[in-house]
């Protein structure tokens, strides 16, 4: 979902144009990485949250409540403004709502304060403010973080805008706006990932670097995030709520989100939790974006290159199905035959699904059982499934030599559906309804291709299987990564064709 300005507010840095905050997030998809889960590429989405009234469409507007000024309306503004009240803070006072504190209200008046401090600076500074937004690469895409950043982190003369502001013009701010300065001087710009997902009310995330958690009052992003996204912004604690202030346009999904931590830990020479006031450094706030804006920017120029999809030994996954015939009255005979095959585990109860098996894997010299196929009796019909042409050919040769005479071959399918489906598509936007009997043959093929997983080896693990790389902390971050962006790229489908990766975590006894 996503939203267009119908009006923007530009203001002046030294010639320079600078839009007011506006909160959206946009991202590009990109094909995945190649590993046992690999996705598709797909197209832009948007994660508007309340701070910009354009996005309010489908929400009804909370009713204000008129209060009576302390301060004449054409009094002096108490903020130091010099403006007329009527015509700077009025407007703010009187919108604020019965019983405390909301979304809205806090950034309405959070654009407003913004707004001043950015005139200020410029009266007090010239053209030294537009420095601060020098580290982004695309300052108006980016507004929505460079806006904030360049009033409550980033250093002019040794110290932040908002401080300035507080010591000079601000200290005239009534009671309401200096808390919420305050509030915004406590925050700090981190790494959040989404642990937890209200839809329309909140997005619980925690600070990968400061080991933080919050609880967001977000009502758009919470349709839009899914779990393990990670964003690069400002949370801020205010009158018991907590709200993003200041976030990047572009989420990050686990894996490059942990090439960036992994950064910045480094010149932080921190392993463990990252105090926060060192987060509030602006030269810690500048790497951080360098290092994001980075890794968007490989992830944009990777998504205009072709996936390459492969299963775990290497072939390009190509999911096929060839489909045989055979005379009802010899289906005893070709059961037995089938169930002969080298390989072959036959069906267990009343399942009718004959798995072929390989005894050894070929990747970094370990051995492991590997899921080659499956061919299933339907009616009389053969059908011998498999995730690529290599696999296909053998697998077809095996059954057509061992059931000579029993069975003819008549055409080989390639399923249209895609198991895996893009990676980005925010959840439920946009989604083709699928059949039933498609959504189930799905969440069938992923509960088979996973039911083997931790002792498969992979080559994110360097050929290690996932219970293997457990042995070592650095293989378990692996891992986590690994069930981080499963975890990541199921949301994003069909709630009736996901796959519930907390059992693969109870596996191998790990938390969720």
């Amino acid at each position: 979902m996503g939203g267009r300005l119908s009006e923007s507010t530009f203001l002046r840095h030294g010639g320079r144009a600078l839009p007011a905050p506006v909160d959206h997030l946009d991202g590009t998809a990109r094909g995945d990485r190649r590993w046992a889960s690999p996705g598709e590429p797909d197209g832009d989405f948007t994660y508007p949250y309340e701070a910009a009234d354009v996005f309010d469409v489908d929400e009804p507007p909370r009713a204000p409540r008129i209060a009576e000024p302390e301060t004449p309306r054409n009094a002096p503004c108490p903020c130091g403004s010099g403006r007329k009240y009527k015509k700077c803070h009025l407007a703010i006072d009187e919108a604020k709502p019965a019983g405390g504190n909301d979304p809205t209200s806090v950034h309405q008046l959070d654009e407003r304060i913004v707004q001043d401090m950015h005139r200020f600076a410029e009266r007090r500074f010239g053209a030294a403010p537009v420095q601060a937004v020098d580290v982004f690469e695309d300052v108006e895409r980016a507004i929505q973080l460079a806006s904030p950043w360049s009033v409550y982190c980033a250093a002019v003369e040794g110290r932040p805008i908002v401080d300035w502001y507080l010591d000079e013009p601000g200290r005239h701010l009534p009671p309401n706006e200096r808390d919420w300065l305050e509030a915004q001087r406590r925050s700090w710009m981190t790494i959040w990932e989404v642990t937890d997902v209200e839809v329309g009310s909140t997005v619980t995330v925690r600070d990968l670097l400061a080991g933080e958690d919050r609880r967001v009052t977000e009502v758009k992003g919470s349709r839009v995030l899914v779990k393990r996204d990670a964003i690069l912004g400002r949370v801020v604690d205010h009158a018991g709520l907590s709200v993003f202030c200041g976030i990047h346009p572009n989420p990050l999904p686990p894996f490059e989100a942990a090439e960036v931590l992994q950064r910045i830990r480094s010149k932080l020479r921190r392993k463990t939790a990252v105090p926060v006031e060192r987060l509030r450094d602006d030269s810690v706030g500048r790497h951080m974006i360098r290092q994001w804006e980075d890794a968007v920017r490989t992830r944009t120029l990777e998504s205009t290159l072709p996936p390459r999809l492969a299963n775990t030994e290497g072939d390009e996954l190509r999911f096929t199905t060839d489909v045989f015939t055979f005379v009802a009255a010899r289906r005893a005979e070709l059961e037995r035959k089938l169930g002969a095959v080298k390989g072959v585990e036959s069906p267990d109860g009343d399942d009718d699904t004959y798995t072929f098996v390989r005894g050894g894997g070929s990747l970094g010299g370990r051995t492991g059982p590997t899921v080659m196929g499956a061919a299933r009796l339907v009616g009389t019909e053969l059908h011998l499934e498999t995730n690529s042409l290599k696999r296909a050919d053998e697998l077809r040769a095996r059954v057509e030599k061992a059931c000579a005479e029993l069975v003819i071959h008549r055409r080989r399918e390639h399923p249209e559906f895609s198991v895996l489906g893009p990676r980005n598509r925010p959840p439920g936007v946009n989604l083709p309804e699928s059949p039933p009997a498609a959504a189930e043959a799905i969440r069938e093929f992923k509960s088979r291709h996973y039911q083997d997983w931790v002792d498969r080896p992979l080559p994110a693990l360097q050929g290690k299987t996932p219970r293997e790389a457990l042995r070592t902390p650095q293989g378990r971050a692996s891992v986590e990564v690994l069930l981080k962006d499963l975890e990541n790229h199921e949301g994003r489908q069909p709630a009736e064709a996901r796959f519930d990766v907390a059992t693969l975590r109870e596996t191998m006894g790990l938390p969720g």
